[in-house]
C-alpha cells in the first residue's frame, strides 16, 4: 500500500516539460557557421591594395564596400546600392 501511495505522490508531482528538440542542429550550424567565417577572414590576403579596384567602382558606396571589404576582410553587405 505504501508503494502506491508513492507511485501516487510521484504523479501528481509530475509537472510536463517541453523538450526542444530544434536547439542542437541550430547550436551545430552556428558553431559551422563561426568556423567557416574564420577561415575566410584568415583567407584573403592582408597586404593587397584595393585602391585601383576602389577609384575603378562605378559608385561611392562601391567604393566603399571595396575599401571596407580590403581592411575587415569579410563584410557582411546588407543590401543597398553596391
Amino acid at each position: 500500500e505504501d508503494g502506491a501511495g508513492l507511485a501516487e505522490d510521484a504523479d501528481v508531482a509530475r509537472e510536463p516539460v517541453q523538450v526542444l528538440l530544434g536547439l542542437d542542429r541550430y547550436a551545430l550550424a552556428e558553431e559551422s557557421l563561426a568556423d567557416g567565417l574564420a577561415r575566410l577572414v584568415n583567407a584573403c590576403e592582408k597586404a593587397a591594395d584595393w585602391a585601383e579596384a576602389a577609384a575603378a567602382a562605378p559608385s561611392p558606396s562601391a567604393a566603399e564596400l571595396i575599401r571596407t571589404t580590403a581592411a575587415a576582410g569579410l563584410v557582411a553587405h546588407s543590401g543597398g546600392e553596391a
